[in-house]
């Protein structure tokens, strides 16, 4: 038996129709489409983006994400996001079976953030 890469697999599924998700597939045959325009999960500077770039400024972000939990964090840390540069982390291979990528100097740092999230500091 001859196994296929995950790109020829790709390409059979696309030719097969698969290569568009069952909603727009429903909504090519005529489904009507009901936008659900609240979201109640994402922090209102992170939903800013795709609430713009896919939606057209059409979802409003639900009464929860305004206060609560989602205010500690923003106080831990400068806001909802951020990208911290970790110069000295090298990426290693991991010797078990997986033989997948590691950086263990992040999860230091996650496994630190994380713990401050947990104390409230």
């Amino acid at each position: 038996m001859r196994v296929f890469g995950c790109r020829i697999w790709m390409q059979v599924a696309q030719g097969c129709g698969y290569g568009r998700s069952l909603f727009e597939r429903l909504h090519g045959v005529g489904h009507p489409v009901n936008l659900l325009d609240v979201q109640y999960r994402m922090h209102p500077e992170i939903s800013m983006f795709p609430n713009a770039q896919f939606y057209g400024g059409k979802i409003q972000d639900g009464n929860n994400v305004w206060k609560g939990r989602y205010n500690t964090y923003q106080e831990i840390f400068s806001g909802p996001y951020q990208f911290i540069n970790i110069r000295e982390g090298r990426e290693q291979r991991d010797e078990g079976q997986t033989k997948s990528w590691k950086n263990p100097l992040e999860v230091e740092i996650v496994v630190l953030l994380i713990s401050r999230i947990h104390k409230g500091k």
